[in-house]
Order: structure tokens, then C-alpha cells, then sequence
């Protein structure tokens, strides 16, 4: 390595053993290098959404969703979702990490996530904290996509199919197991008038994420997929969510059977 640099600065004296030398080496390197090469360097690497900054951070609660809206200075909007939380709650945390992004550059999405992430010790890796960054996470990957002009998907690492089949994500609202089964099956049913092909069903009569505190059986749990199949007709996909119900192998395999 040194012959390689004395070659091309035949004349430096810094090629002397000691590391303060070193140091004094590479600032002569580059120094020696020419304005003009610098520049050409520059416009050839440059990042075209290197100049964007995070102006302020909005999180908008809006029934059982959170959205996280990000602007910058550039006039570029980015927009995330917020899910399954307690939505205020969401939001307040949203705006209060949001602090930590203003002014920076919002393409450095890799550096932000693992700075939010690391923001409150305490909420590190729990359901709220993670929910809450892939929001804003989401609206730095929207800014990057229209800072660059190109799609996500693109971004992150292109296509790996040419379609895809969109479900319907389907959770009644009923404080009774016969009121479940009836606001399930209307759900489904107008999912299916929307031209859905498939569907997943929250099918959630016990465990810890019951439905407002039902009390419901594996039995009612099939007779209610039953019902929904019957309903469906047997060309539309069901998938069901029943969210943590069961604590063993054992029970889960003799409600599938």
C-alpha cells in the first residue's frame, strides 16, 4: 500500500514509520486531489434527495387507525399507517419521536429506524413502539420514492411477481357470539360485492385477544367458518385469524379437524 501511494507522490516525505505520519497522509491525499476531479465525482454520485429535510411530523387519529403524515422541504408528503393500537396513545408516541427526525434527511431510513427504535428504552420492542415507527417508517419510504421518482417496490429490491391477490381483512362488531356471526357474514359478503376473490376472517371467541370479552367455544368458532364458507361459495379464499386462542398443538389440531 505504501509503494502504491509513493508512486503516485513521489515526493512526499511522510512515508516515515509512525502514525501521526499516517494521519498527515491522508490529509495530503486528499488535498493533492483536484477541485475539479472532486466535482465530477460528486455530480456522478450525487443523491438527488440528499438536499430533502423533515419539516414536521402529524399523527391523525381516525377511528381504530392511526395515520402519520411527513413533510418536507422540498414540498414532498410522505403517509404511513398506524394499526391495531390504541390510537391516541399511537399518535402521541408518533409525534413525540417525530421530534427526533425533524431536519434530517427522511432518505436515511435505515439510520432513522434503528435511532427510533433505540429513542425509549423502556418501549423498545414492544407492540406499540414497533407499530408506531413502521408508520413513520412507511412515510420516509413514500418521501424516498417520490423524491427518486420511482415506486417502492422498486426500492426495495424490485418485483417478485407481476400480481397479486388483495384480500379483505374482515372484523365484525357484535357483543354476541350469534351477533358475531351475523356481522362476519355481512362483512363478507360485501367484500365479496367489491370484487374481493379472498378474505381473512377474525375468528376470535376466547384467548387473550378475544373479541369485547366473548366467550365463545371451538365449536361455535367451525359452525361460524362454516357459515361463512357456506356463504362465500367455494371460489373465494378464507383465511382465519384467531389470534393467540389456543396454548397447545393439541387443541389447534382438533378444532382444524
Amino acid at each position: 500500500r505504501r509503494r502504491s501511494i509513493s508512486t503516485h507522490f513521489p515526493n512526499s516525505t511522510l512515508f516515515r514509520v509512525g502514525g501521526s505520519q499516517w494521519k498527515r497522509l491522508y490529509t495530503n491525499v486528499a488535498n493533492s486531489t483536484r477541485n475539479s476531479e472532486i466535482e465530477a465525482m460528486s455530480k456522478e454520485t450525487e443523491d438527488r434527495g440528499a438536499s430533502v429535510r423533515v419539516t414536521a411530523l402529524h399523527a391523525i387519529p381516525v377511528g381504530r387507525k392511526g395515520y402519520v403524515k411527513l413533510e418536507t422541504s422540498e414540498g414532498i408528503t410522505g403517509w404511513g399507517e398506524i394499526n391495531n393500537m390504541e390510537t391516541k396513545i399511537a399518535c402521541a408516541l408518533a409525534e413525540s419521536l417525530g421530534q427526533l427526525i425533524i431536519g434530517e434527511n427522511p432518505t436515511r431510513i435505515e439510520h432513522h429506524w434503528q435511532r427510533l427504535f433505540r429513542a425509549h428504552r423502556n418501549l423498545r420492542g414492544g407492540g406499540l413502539m414497533i407499530h408506531t415507527i413502521s408508520a413513520i417508517d412507511m412515510a420516509l419510504w413514500d418521501i424516498k420514492g417520490k423524491a427518486l421518482g420511482l415506486p417502492c417496490y422498486k426500492l426495495l429490491g424490485g418485483a417478485h411477481s407481476d400480481h397479486i391477490v388483495p384480500y379483505a381483512s374482515l372484523q365484525p362488531d357484535a357483543d354476541t357470539v350469534e351477533g358475531y356471526q351475523t356481522s362476519l357474514i355481512d362483512w363478507l359478503l360485501r367484500a365479496k360485492s367489491h370484487g374481493f376473490a379472498a378474505a381473512k376472517l377474525e375468528c376470535t371467541l376466547g384467548g387473550p385477544y378475544r373479541h369485547q370479552v366473548l366467550d365463545g367455544t371451538d365449536e361455535q368458532m367451525t359452525e361460524i367458518i362454516t357459515a361463512c364458507r357456506e356463504a362465500a361459495g367455494r371460489d373465494f379464499a378464507l383465511m382465519v385469524d384467531v389470534q393467540y386462542l389456543w396454548r397447545d398443538a393439541k387443541s389447534a389440531l382438533r378444532t382444524i379437524r
